[in-house]
C-alpha cells in the first residue's frame, strides 16, 4: 500500500489532538458527543460482524472502540491488499475535488499520489503542489515541498524561490512553521552553511520532540550529505550538526 502519512502534515499528526477534544466538547457537549462515540462503536461493531460473514475477508483484530482492521483473503497477502489500499486512496482523491477549500486534504491526496509507483505520479504530483501553492500562498507545506524538490534537482535558486515568507502570513501551525524551517536548514546544509543548519536544529529542538517530522527529515538529510562526503568531511559534518 502506501507508508503511513503520520507526522506529515497538520491534519495527520497526533500533536494538537487536545485542542480538538477540548473544541469538540465545548461545541457539542458531553452527552451529545457521547451519542456520537456510541453510534460510531455500534457501526464498528456492525461492520465487524459483517467482517465475519464473509469467506473473503480477515478481520485482524477485534473492535474494541471505533476501529476496523481487515484485509482480503488471498494467497499474495501484501500485493493485493496493497493494490486495493492504493484504490481506494484514489478514489478518496475525489474528496479533495469536493471539499476544495481544505488545502490539508488536498495536499494529503497530493502526498498519496506521489508515492503511488504509478508512472508519472510524480511529476503530477509536482504539478498539483505547485497549483495548491498558487492557490493558498499563506499554507507552508507545498511551496517548502516544492522547495525541498528543487533542491535535490540542484536548483537551489528555485528553492529559495520558493522558501521565500509569505506577506501578510498572520498564524500557522508550529508543524508547518517546523516543516518549512527544517526544508530552509536543509537548503543551507546544501550549500555549505553549518552554522545556519545548526541554528535551525536548536529552533526546532525548542519547538517539537526529537521525533517530529521535519527534525526527523532533516536528520536524514544530513546523514545523506554525510553519505555522499569524504570520511573528513563526514565525520566533521556529523561533530558539528549530530
Amino acid at each position: 500500500g502506501y507508508s503511513g502519512l503520520l507526522g506529515q502534515t497538520l491534519q495527520t499528526t497526533r500533536r494538537p489532538d487536545v485542542l480538538k477534544v477540548a473544541a469538540t466538547l465545548l461545541a457539542y457537549g458531553r452527552r451529545t458527543l457521547g451519542d456520537m462515540l456510541d453510534k460510531c462503536n455500534d457501526l464498528a461493531v456492525y461492520a465487524e460482524q459483517r467482517i465475519a460473514t464473509e469467506l473473503q475477508l480477515e478481520l485482524i483484530a477485534p473492535v474494541t472502540l471505533t476501529t476496523v482492521v481487515f484485509r482480503y483473503r488471498c494467497t499474495d497477502l501484501d500485493a493485493v491488499n496493497g493494490e486495493l489500499r492504493r484504490r481506494l486512496i484514489a478514489e478518496l482523491a475525489a474528496l479533495a475535488e469536493k471539499y476544495p477549500d481544505l488545502p490539508s486534504l488536498r495536499f494529503n491526496m497530493i502526498n498519496a499520489l506521489a508515492q503511488s509507483g504509478r508512472p508519472g505520479a510524480e511529476a503530477e504530483a509536482r504539478q498539483l503542489t505547485e497549483e495548491l501553492a498558487g492557490q493558498y500562498p499563506h499554507y507552508l507545506f507545498p511551496p517548502a515541498r516544492l522547495a525541498l524538490l528543487a533542491i535535490h534537482d540542484g536548483d537551489f535558486e528555485g528553492a529559495r524561490r520558493w522558501l521565500a515568507w509569505p506577506r501578510g502570513l498572520k498564524k500557522l501551525h508550529v508543524l508547518e512553521y517546523g516543516y518549512f524551517q527544517a526544508v530552509q536548514g536543509i537548503l543551507n546544509l546544501y550549500e555549505g552553511n553549518l552554522d545556519s543548519v545548526k541554528t535551525t536544529q536548536d529552533i526546532l529542538r525548542q519547538l517539537l520532540d526529537e521525533d517530529s517530522m521535519p527534525l526527523r527529515l532533516l536528520h536524514q538529510e544530513i546523514l545523506k550529505k554525510a553519505g555522499e562526503a569524504s570520511p573528513d568531511e563526514a565525520l566533521n559534518l556529523l561533530e558539528r550538526l549530530e
